[in-house]
């Protein structure tokens, strides 16, 4: 799938700048959150994107304006998480992959890395 959808429940990885991007999709799968957090299953097969009520050290901010903006997009940078995803998975640390979400809760989103698929190859 090449085209762009902006109203599929994805997350992309774009490892050239170290930065994943979520779609709105996603967050409003998931209750419009104002913070989520990542995980990643103990056999690395899986990321979770879950909502988050809790303080928690390791979540991540939605800002506002991604709700009422309808052209914003929701992206944040964390070499360090990219980096290990990359590495962990093998992927190209030039590559942009994207995977569909299936919600396995209310309030989660599972993506399996098997159903990556790149979508930068090809681009100049």
């Amino acid at each position: 799938m090449k085209g762009k959808n902006r109203t599929d429940a994805t997350i992309r990885f774009s490892f050239a700048a170290n930065r994943i991007h979520v779609s709105k999709a996603v967050l409003y799968a998931i209750g419009n959150p104002a913070y989520i957090q990542i995980m990643i299953a103990t056999d690395n097969t899986t990321l979770y994107i879950q909502k988050c009520m809790e303080r928690t050290r390791n979540r991540i901010a939605v800002p506002h304006r991604v709700y009422s903006d309808g052209v914003a997009v929701f992206g944040f940078q964390k070499i360090s998480f990219a980096e290990a995803i990359r590495k962990r998975l093998g992927w190209d640390a030039k590559g942009v992959y994207r995977i569909h979400g299936v919600s396995v809760a209310d309030d989660i989103m599972a993506f399996q890395f098997s159903m990556a698929e790149r979508i930068d190859e090809g681009r100049v």
